[in-house]
């Protein structure tokens, strides 16, 4: 009698565990930064809604067929009846404060302004659905790939977004310059944060390097009029696919090699 309630014992543990252990079945992401990482670390069958915007990423990551997308209504979220959702700094307060009302978990991701950033985002959301060490796995790939990029010489480099925007400390893009040993000039503009660069002040400060952070996107705006100017296209510059650094992800890696080879030719093997 004993040993078959020891063995009873085990057994409902052993189930217990093997319950915990198994992947959360239906999440449903509301930011794109969000479904990025959702696409690396979780298995098709649990990618039940992202967000529309993540269609502009089929260059970089494969979208399930069966995936369906959401514009990040609360209506959407309800029908969809998720077990983990997964929402953003960026993401609607309001939204997020009705979905909590009405008791859905959600998991909130901080926009990632290092590295470091994008290693915290990856495990937290690994952990929120099961798959911790598929999360662990990629970070420490995305470590040892970073440590073999060259380092360059300090070169002074300026970003510039559509509209005239540009990145100081405190940010992504910043973050990964420094990682690279490039000197932004927009610390000596005083830029935290994003703030607004005139063409004056690029030519003032003399970058050597200006990096245009482009969108594959090819319909015609005005935001991105400035990016053509001549005086941008004729100083040596570098063009970024805004999808591979907008969000911390690890497609920061090809940005990066790109930069370096762009930079500093034949650098990587």
């Amino acid at each position: 009698m004993l040993l078959k309630n020891v063995l009873k014992y085990y057994l409902l543990i052993l189930f217990s565990f093997n319950v915990q252990a198994s992947p959360v079945q239906k999440i449903i992401s509301l930011n794109l930064c969000a479904d990025i990482i959702l696409l690396q670390l979780a298995d098709q069958s649990q990618q039940l809604s992202m967000t529309y915007l993540v269609n502009d990423m089929k260059s970089y990551y494969t979208i399930p067929e069966s995936a369906q997308f959401n514009r990040g209504l609360v209506e959407e979220v309800t029908v969809f009846q998720a077990d983990v959702i997964l929402a953003h700094t960026f993401t609607s307060s309001l939204t997020l404060q009705r979905l909590e009302q009405l008791g859905w978990p959600i998991i909130k991701l901080k926009a990632a302004q290092t590295v470091d950033d994008i290693y915290q985002n990856i495990i937290q959301i690994g952990q929120a659905i099961q798959q911790e060490q598929k999360a662990l796995r990629i970070v420490q790939q995305m470590k040892e790939a970073l440590q073999q990029l060259p380092k360059l010489n300090q070169q002074k480099v300026l970003v510039f977004y559509p509209n005239g925007f540009s990145v100081g400390q405190q940010t992504l893009a910043n973050n990964i310059l420094s990682r690279l040993n490039l000197y932004n000039i927009a610390q000596d503009m005083g830029i935290v944060f994003w703030g607004k660069v005139s063409l004056e002040q690029m030519l003032q400060h003399q970058a050597e390097f200006i990096i245009l952070s482009t969108s594959q996107s090819k319909t015609p705006a005005l935001a991105t009029q400035l990016l053509q100017h001549a005086v941008l296209q004729k100083s040596p510059h570098i063009e970024v696919a805004n999808e591979l650094w907008q969000c911390g992800s690890p497609l920061i890696l090809k940005a990066m090699q790109h930069i370096i080879q762009k930079i500093q030719p034949n650098s990587i093997p």
